[in-house]
């Protein structure tokens, strides 16, 4: 990790790092680039890159959006058969634990962050400009107040 590195303070001129994750900031590691610019780049030094946009747009994507909710479905179907199973087999009640299996099940179904490679016909509207950092300038509680 950059935060590791035995480096003298302001001792290195250029900056390149792949830190970006899906929608910019997801699993990234701009914290870790924040602190090598303060830390080690020269006055003056550079940062590749330097500077990053966010931009939402609608989208359609019934196909997928069907196809997680028939796993939701599926999965909740198979809820109720052990829960079936565990009373006629072991007469065990485990329906108290039904919402909590609910709930977890449509976090991971529909709730997750997904990456799509999207397409122009997918596209419903223009993108819109929602997030600007200047990587030069940019303070860790900026970009923590983003995400």
């Amino acid at each position: 990790a950059v935060e590791a590195l035995d480096l003298e303070k302001g001792s290195v001129d250029i900056i390149i790092s792949e830190w970006m994750g899906y929608f910019l900031l997801r699993e990234s590691m701009l914290d870790s680039v924040i602190y090598a610019r303060d830390r080690y780049l020269k006055p003056g030094g550079a940062l590749y890159p330097s500077h990053a946009k966010m931009y939402w747009c609608p989208v359609a994507l019934q196909d997928d959006r069907d196809a997680k909710l028939a796993e939701t479905a599926d999965t909740l179907a198979e809820w109720d058969a052990f829960e079936d199973e565990m009373m006629r087999e072991h007469d065990v009640d485990v329906r108290v634990l039904r919402r909590p299996y609910e709930e977890e099940t449509r976090d991971y179904c529909l709730r997750q962050a997904q990456w799509h490679e999207l397409t122009e016909d997918v596209v419903q509207g223009e993108p819109v400009c929602v997030a600007a950092f200047d990587l030069n300038t940019i303070t860790l509680g900026e970009a923590q107040g983003v995400a």
